[in-house]
């Protein structure tokens, strides 16, 4: 059977989804990735400046000009990141390498690939990269936050996504890329899984306080969750 190397979209969205639930850390947008990936790992992280001193340059050493995430081979991590690139950028490469070690790929594949020219690996590189670039995406601005403000009349534009969640301009071109690509084609259900639907109205529950400072609204999808909710439990009373 011929190997799959399409990316796992859904895990990734379902990955983050469960960090934005559960994390005690993420109250607001923007948010402090060290201190989210703190709470849910042990990685250790060094800026760039840590490995100066060295023959060979940071970015030689770590394969990336960014950062990246290495492991030890016994369970191990290790995040070194550029601290000269802008904040925003390094935002989204903490939250990539974060989905790395979140969705459990083998980094020591990873680095292999670095050092060969393999193409079977150069496979395994994208599916894991973009897998990574998803879940960074749906944790920085998450979906769910980003459909309420659209439903409320916010503008969805690349400047909105900067200002709201504080990401780079690329990464917010390409979120609404993306999203328009789910919304528009009726993809919703072909990157995120169905439980990972479920989570929905708990994010929009959380993250409320949050949206309601960007543009309060009387009638949110909030109090709509609530209502069918009142209107269950009296459909329940009828059995």
């Amino acid at each position: 059977m011929q190997e799959d190397f399409s990316p796992d979209f859904k895990t990734a969205c379902s990955k983050a989804d469960e960090i934005l639930v559960c994390s005690n850390t993420i109250t607001i947008f923007p948010f402090s990735l060290s201190k989210v990936m703190d709470e849910f790992t042990e990685i250790e992280k060094r800026p760039f400046s840590s490995l100066s001193g060295k023959s060979l340059s940071p970015s030689q050493i770590v394969g990336s000009d960014d950062g990246a995430l290495l492991t030890d081979g016994c369970g191990n991590f290790l995040m070194y990141y550029n601290e000269e690139k802008p904040q925003v950028r390094l935002r989204f490469t903490l939250g990539h390498e974060f989905g790395h070690y979140m969705l459990g790929h083998d980094m020591e594949l990873v680095t292999l690939y670095r050092q060969k020219n393999d193409p079977h690996l150069e496979l395994i590189y994208k599916k894991y990269e973009a897998e990574s670039n998803m879940f960074a995406a749906q944790l920085l601005m998450p979906e769910q936050v980003i459909m309420e403000l659209a439903r409320r009349g916010c503008p969805i534009n690349a400047a909105f996504l900067e200002k709201t969640f504080k990401v780079s301009k690329e990464a917010a071109e390409i979120r609404i890329k993306n999203l328009n690509k789910a919304y528009n084609l009726t993809a919703y259900r072909k990157y995120r899984a169905d439980d990972a639907m479920s989570c929905d109205d708990i994010i929009l529950r959380k993250f409320k306080p949050f949206i309601d400072c960007i543009t309060p609204n009387s009638s949110s999808l909030i109090e709509e969750f609530e209502r069918e909710e009142a209107l269950e439990r009296e459909r329940q009373s009828w059995y």
